[in-house]
């Protein structure tokens, strides 16, 4: 892996820097929401799943931060209407995880996408209340923008579900930025 250029590094052994083994490499490839047997768990046990989710996402962002990746890793606050503030580590990886736009374990890339297809299913069959719900504690639960970047797509599909999350992370500059890119 050259450090010096990390946006084109190769994904071998990209697993052991999120803290994942190195042998799944190829058991996710290629990802989808489908690749793993997380959106059928969504079925069986949604707030479960939502919990292994993040902690999938917060375990694998805190390993990246200490790996020698480190340096592209910086810390990003976002307030919430509550006045409630929470720090996210932050990377323009981290961002894209879910959008296979870069180098990041197919594990985590295709967990991100099957929450992305729940989420989708649910904002559109439940009320404004449970969906704002819902996105606050993802953010709220969240050590990182992988799941906020998850967030922010279905915001931009359900405006109008979801205005109040909208002018949460609105207030964010550094989410302009990474979108941007």
């Amino acid at each position: 892996l050259n450090t010096n250029d990390n946006d084109y590094c190769s994904s071998q052994s990209i697993e052991t820097y999120f803290g994942l083994n190195d042998y799944l490499q190829f058991e996710y490839y290629p990802s989808s929401a489908y690749q793993t047997p997380i959106f059928a768990l969504f079925h069986a046990e949604p707030l479960k799943t939502i919990d292994f989710i993040i902690n999938l996402a917060n375990y694998a962002a805190t390993n990246y931060k200490q790996s020698e990746l480190y340096s592209e890793c910086y810390e990003i606050q976002i307030v919430f209407s509550d006045k409630e503030i929470i720090s996210q580590i932050c990377s323009d990886r981290l961002w894209k995880a879910y959008r296979g736009t870069c180098v990041i374990p197919n594990l985590l890339e295709s967990a991100l996408m099957a929450l992305e297809n729940y989420l989708l299913l649910y904002i559109e069959e439940h009320n404004v209340e449970d969906s704002m719900a819902l996105c606050v504690y993802l953010l709220k639960n969240s050590n990182n923008v992988a799941i906020t970047a998850v967030v922010l797509s279905i915001v931009v599909a359900y405006p109008d579900k979801l205005f109040d999350i909208s002018c949460v992370l609105l207030k964010t500059k550094e989410l302009f930025v990474l979108d941007r890119s």
